[in-house]
């Protein structure tokens, strides 16, 4: 509970900065122009002879800016490096989860994916449908019922959109050889 409340924290902090970027941008040209223009730009401006006090002001101030644009910038970079990262080790793993199973939910996934519109009529009671569901591969879209008689019922199942993602980069992820394995690079 208490990482959450620091998250928080960080996160509004951070955003804070993030609205004070072009601030900070510009505070940090202005303090390192005062600082660092030649002698003779300065002395046009009447700025030459500003006090030690001040000259030291504007050093801790550049400084300061400097710091804070630099931290900002390599956090925003770092934030997004590591959500690609971890949408690229998910997708590893969903493509890993699709090469893993049997021959026979290959197929029926196949079967669902070839069909138009995409979706198919299966018994609720099936087995191998309902590891296909619990397993996050496919689901029911809506609540509606077909019943053929009073033992057996059909709902209609969609696959889930990482499935046909997988899929279309990949239509072969779902053949039954042995040439699909789990080493390919994403």
């Amino acid at each position: 509970m208490e990482s959450i409340a620091f998250d928080k924290i960080i996160d509004k902090v951070f955003d804070g900065f993030k609205r004070i970027t072009p601030a900070l941008i510009a505070t940090a040209l202005f303090s390192g122009a005062m600082l660092f223009l030649p002698e003779s730009i300065l002395q046009k401006m009447n700025l030459r002879n500003l006090s030690p006090t001040v000259r030291t002001i504007l050093g801790a101030l550049f400084l300061l800016s400097c710091t804070l644009v630099i931290t900002i910038l390599c956090a925003t970079i770092f934030q997004k490096i590591s959500h690609r990262y971890q949408q690229w080790k998910y997708k590893k793993m969903l493509r890993k989860q699709l090469l893993d199973l049997s021959p026979q939910h290959k197929k029926m996934l196949k079967q669902l994916l070839n069909t138009k519109g995409r979706s198919i009529q299966w018994s609720g009671k099936n087995g191998d449908v309902l590891f296909l569901q619990t397993s996050g591969m496919i689901r029911v879209p809506t609540q509606q019922i077909d019943v053929l008689d009073a033992m057996e019922s059909l709902y209609t199942y969609v696959p889930q959109a990482w499935v046909i993602e997988l899929y279309e980069e990949e239509p072969q992820i779902l053949e039954n050889t042995k040439n699909n394995s789990t080493k390919k690079k994403l």
